[in-house]
């Protein structure tokens, strides 16, 4: 079985990881962790002056992605043994979003399984601001288990 796990450096991503850690995988399953990094803008030699901001911003993003990327990994090798882990740091192409960034990622790899963390927004900041893990599940071509983070009562 082939799982993508998409990560966001948060708790609930960890979670994520936490939960496909702790299941029975069949021989021969395989494991790909993803970061999308997506600018607030998209980077073009055309910006001008806003260039040599745009580009850091970027940058930094793409450092703090990998740093990210370092650490799942590592959580999720620490706790599963044997089985292939595999990382992968995507920039967002102008005028992708990072759900489509997943979807296509899963459709390209021939994924089963997709294992990501909702963030938990309310309904209104769901219709508002959107939701990836929504996005996924409506778009991807395979089964999509979202991780939520226990609520205490």
């Amino acid at each position: 079985m082939k799982v993508l796990i998409p990560v966001d450096g948060s708790e609930n991503s960890k979670l994520a990881l936490d939960e496909v850690a702790r299941r029975a995988w069949n021989e021969g399953s395989s494991f790909k962790i993803i970061h999308v990094v997506h600018p607030p803008i998209q980077v073009t030699d055309m910006m001008g002056v806003g260039a040599e901001l745009a580009k850091d911003t970027l940058q930094k993003l793409v450092e703090k992605g990998r740093i990210i990327l370092d650490e799942a990994e590592t959580i999720l090798k620490s706790k599963i043994g044997e089985f292939p882990v595999t990382t992968q740091l995507i920039e967002t192409p102008t005028f992708q979003s990072p759900q489509e960034v997943i979807v296509s990622t899963a459709e390209s790899d021939g994924t089963d399984l997709i294992v990501m963390a909702s963030r938990g927004f309310s309904l209104w900041k769901r219709i508002t601001v959107g939701s990836v893990s929504l996005a996924v599940i409506q778009h991807a071509p395979c089964s999509v288990e979202i991780v939520r983070e226990k609520e205490n009562k």
